[in-house]
């Protein structure tokens, strides 16, 4: 239904309500631009309105690009994030809601506010410019950041690692163990990053974290799994304005998470002598401001 009188009518006579909300028309293909991302206005009274009756909801979201969701995040019961699912994207939403499947997803973008639109200047493609751009850049508080994902247990992070230390051309290994501490058997994502706890390295904008390696655990109900992510050290290489990616030697430092929640925090220090690993030539004719 797009009428809303009419979708709160209906849910009110439910016992429990799947309520699909889509940008589709104006968001799920290529070839033009969208100049919100909201959800369209009809599409938000559809959900206001349903969400008001105080049924239990789901909202599940079907969408080609990134769709703020503002004024729901805090009201609907429960989101499943289906972006655009394919042939078998019914079954995996049926399944996922009535339980049969535990998801375990984790989200590929960063999930901005309605009003992210209005704070980046589109013509200007630097990526710490306003707010900044991706979850390497922005400074904002995302309505869901890159990585989140629930499941419908739970999960806790541990490790013993204290410290790392990694030559200019070898390999740091990050060891961690992942408790799942619910009642039911679930998938859980290990997401190890640099962070720019200390400092610029080189004459570019340092990035907020970035991914350097990540791995994916399935662990029982009630027990543990031990998890390792191998990280080569030019996984942590920089660019300077020259357009030199290399390996500086000094203090950094990973974060490990799963998306959401507590964040393990591992110094790690690189050793040896600065490792050049490519020269980006410049193909624009001229010297230009890198980033």
């Amino acid at each position: 239904a797009t009428d809303a009188t009419a979708a709160a009518a209906a849910a009110s006579t439910a016992d429990f309500v799947v309520l699909v909300a889509s940008n589709a028309k104006d968001g799920g293909g290529e070839g033009h631009d969208r100049d919100a991302i909201a959800l369209a206005a009809d599409q938000q009274a559809v959900v206001s309105a349903v969400l008001a009756t105080g049924k239990p909801a789901v909202l599940v979201l079907v969408n080609g690009g990134i769709i703020a969701i503002d004024g729901m995040k805090d009201t609907a019961p429960a989101i499943l994030e289906a972006f655009m699912p394919g042939v078998h994207g019914a079954q995996a939403v049926a399944e996922t809601i009535f339980g049969d499947n535990n998801p375990g997803g984790k989200m590929p973008v960063t999930m901005y506010h309605s009003s992210y639109v209005n704070e980046v200047d589109f013509l200007d493609m630097s990526m710490v410019a306003g707010p900044g751009r991706s979850y390497k850049f922005y400074q904002g508080e995302p309505l869901f950041e890159f990585g989140y994902g629930l499941s419908y247990t739970t999960f806790e992070l541990r490790s013993t690692q204290t410290s790392l230390s990694v030559p200019a051309d070898g390999t740091a290994t990050v060891a961690v163990t992942v408790g799942n501490t619910g009642s039911m058997d679930g998938d859980e994502v290990v997401f190890v990053y640099m962070t720019n706890a200390t400092g610029g390295k080189v004459d570019t904008p340092m990035p907020t974290r970035v991914l350097v390696g990540y791995q994916r655990v399935s662990v029982k109900a009630g027990g543990s799994a031990a998890v390792k992510v191998d990280v080569p050290a030019a996984r942590l290489a920089l660019v300077d304005s020259k357009g030199v990616r290399k390996v500086v030697p000094g203090a950094y430092e990973f974060m490990v998470t799963r998306g959401h929640g507590d964040a393990l925090k591992i110094p790690v220090q690189i050793t040896g002598v600065e490792k050049v690993l490519f020269t980006l030539k410049p193909w624009w004719g001229q010297e230009t401001e890198f980033l």
